[in-house]
């Protein structure tokens, strides 16, 4: 193993971390509360797995292009995890990038006084030292430094954590702190003398010894929180703003004197003081990855946190992160906005990834938009007068094993009110033909009861359709538009629509984005035999690279059947928008909590909501350029 020890001037040896990983910080506070106990348990595991582990957390200020001239202030936040070992990894943290060096380097420092650094770039700097914790600690404490009132230039927040590698040396120096306290104290305590500091310190071994009898394992700990600002008053601001938030949630700190300069360079050595000795599940604690801004790699802006104010971008087919399906949902009342932001999301994503875009689109929004963006597409216009080309039948034989007819048969035998003695016949003479018309020739000359209730395909409307040649879905966008139709002719139809681009994804190179968005999907819910071709594209879309998002009222659509609730479970980027007051307790069975509740009830306004990212939550202002704005207004 190659040294990453170096000795200074006094001959004290020095860490140096050796590898350094640039990872993803997981917003510990936006999780829903059952994630954060994994994510502590994950943290703890990770620093019980390495000798030593540093961890570098940095935010600062940065001004970002949302589009082409359109700027906006947000703040840019990076983590890393730094070993001693040249060939250690993270274990169960993803890495973006790796590093032979500190990633972040230091700003060469011009002179230093009891009050603050000043470096050379004309910047000011503080190190605030987080000298102890008590019992009661709120978890992921270092989370919630930022955002501030005040927000300086940037913070970072600095970790050491040995753990005991087996040698003995880490026992014995354990063994000798503890030692040393509790004989001191004893000796005071003798003459009645200890001072508060000194009785604080024997409390904290006793308590730590009770964790060390009880099976718990000891680490040692030291951290900073360095603050930088280019005017020394908003440095000095920050730096008691910075101090409060952690005082407040149970970390005692300190700010430090000329010496601090050497905690900024990183050149205190190993076994100086600042190190506190502590059990794991305490250093777990102070989970440092907040992040303060929503950014999926390579995302599309789709509004603003209404929190921190920062942007909030979103990539529809990324997974491994915060999610693990590429599928959404957008749910929401009359004039909430959910049909503007499907709109945003379809602009913005063809804008930056150029995918295959299919849309159902029974309320005729959707053409309007791609005419008035200039995006080229196929507009299909289905009319109740004329032939649509939907026979399934047809559709599973052109699937290529993607769809049976048998998948098809429960709906048609539930909307033509097929008799239970009957059923088997109907089921028999659909998986032998090749169409709907010769499926039903077959069945009326074999029952003539039967007859009368399937005859119903074949005449009126509803013989339209499947009449006509199969519908072409092969542009590479489409915009499907549904005309003056009853309610049952329109959930067929779009039924029919859903199989039908569930069978041409199977004709699409894999690796394509594929993007698809059916609007007033809850007229599919009410039955599982309809629902089912839905659940279909969000189960097998993933493998395909395909994206599919549902529009509908209310997230109550989704608790409606079996087939429903698995669309919701796969709908891992939900939007969720005003909803009626009625609906408090669906909204809880949701996820949200009793606040997140009262501000979807309580009309939030348009374009306001909750963004779901996996079991990420926070409020969100959706956010659209002027020309969005002129197209996108609909409700």
């Amino acid at each position: 193993m190659m040294s990453t020890k170096t000795v200074n001037k006094k001959g004290r040896k020095e860490l140096s971390p050796h590898i350094w990983y640039e990872i993803y910080g997981t917003p510990f506070f936006l999780e829903e509360e059952k994630a954060r106990d994994q994510l502590l348990t994950d943290f703890a595991t990770e620093l019980k797995s390495h000798p030593y582990t540093a961890i570098l957390t940095v935010t600062r200020k940065t001004i970002i292009e949302i589009e082409e001239g359109y700027t906006r202030n947000s703040t840019e936040s990076k983590f890393y995890l730094g070993f001693l070992n040249p060939d250690e990894k993270p274990i169960l943290y993803k890495y973006i990038n790796k590093y032979d060096k500190i990633p972040e380097p230091r700003r060469q420092i011009e002179y230093v006084t009891d009050s603050y650094i000043k470096f050379k770039d004309g910047t000011f700097g503080q190190v605030i030292w987080i000298s102890g914790f008590e019992k009661l600690l709120l978890e992921g404490i270092l989370s919630v430094i930022y955002p501030l009132e005040i927000s300086p230039l940037q913070i970072e927040t600095f970790l050491e954590i040995i753990t005991d590698d087996r040698s003995g040396k880490f026992e014995q120096r354990f063994r000798s702190y503890l030692g040393s306290i509790l004989s001191r104290s004893a000796r005071y305590i003798a003459h009645t003398n200890i001072s508060s500091g000194l009785l604080e310190l024997k409390n904290n071994a006793d308590d730590l010894q009770s964790q060390i009898n009880s099976g718990k394992q000891p680490i040692a700990l030291r951290g900073f929180v360095v603050i930088i600002d280019n005017n020394l008053n908003s440095l000095e601001a920050a730096t008691d703003k910075v101090i409060f938030q952690l005082n407040r949630f149970g970390v005692k700190t300190k700010l430090l004197k000329k010496i601090h300069f050497a905690f900024y360079l990183f050149k205190h050595d190993k076994y100086h003081a600042y190190w506190k000795y502590t059990t794991n599940n305490y250093a777990a604690l102070l989970y440092p990855f907040g992040i303060f801004r929503i950014e999926e790699q390579d995302g599309i802006f789709l509004g603003y946190d209404r929190i921190s104010g920062n942007p909030i971008f979103i990539n529809p087919w990324l997974t491994g992160v915060w999610k693990t399906n590429p599928h959404g949902l957008i749910a929401g009342l009359s004039g909430s906005g959910k049909t503007t932001t499907a709109g945003i999301l379809v602009y913005r994503a063809i804008k930056k990834y150029d995918p295959y875009v299919y849309v159902i689109d029974p309320m005729n929004n959707f053409s309007r938009f791609f005419n008035k963006f200039e995006i080229p597409a196929e507009i299909i216009i289905l009319d109740k007068e004329k032939p649509m080309g939907l026979d399934p039948i047809k559709i599973a034989q052109n699937s290529k094993g993607a769809l049976s007819v048998d998948d098809f048969v429960e709906i048609l035998l539930n909307e033509y009110s097929i008799p239970n003695y009957g059923r088997g016949l109907v089921k028999n003479e659909m998986e032998r033909a090749d169409s709907i018309e010769e499926a039903v020739d077959k069945i009326c000359n074999k029952d003539s009861d039967i007859c009368r209730y399937v005859q119903d395909m074949i005449t009126g409307y509803d013989r339209n359709i499947w009449a006509g040649k199969p519908i072409d879905l092969t542009s590479k966008r489409v915009v499907i538009n549904l005309g003056e139709m009853k309610d049952k002719l329109r959930k067929i139809v779009m039924t029919m629509l859903t199989a039908s681009i569930r069978t041409v994804l199977n004709r699409l190179d894999r690796s394509s984005y594929k993007l698809i968005m059916i609007d007033e999907a809850h007229r599919l819910f009410d039955e599982p035999s309809t629902a089912y071709f839905v659940n279909k594209l969000y189960r097998e879309g993933r493998a395909l690279h395909a994206s599919t998002w549902t529009i509908t009222q209310s997230i109550s659509d989704y608790f409606k059947n079996n087939e429903t609730m698995n669309i919701l479970a796969q709908a891992e980027t939900q939007i969720l928008m005003r909803h009626d007051s009625s609906e408090r307790e669906i909204l809880g069975k949701a996820g949200l909590n009793d606040e997140e509740i009262e501000f979807l009830i309580n009309d939030p306004g348009r374009g306001q909501g909750i963004l779901k990212l996996g079991s990420i939550k926070t409020f969100i202002n959706m956010t659209l350029t002027e020309k969005e704005l002129e197209v996108l207004r609909t409700e």
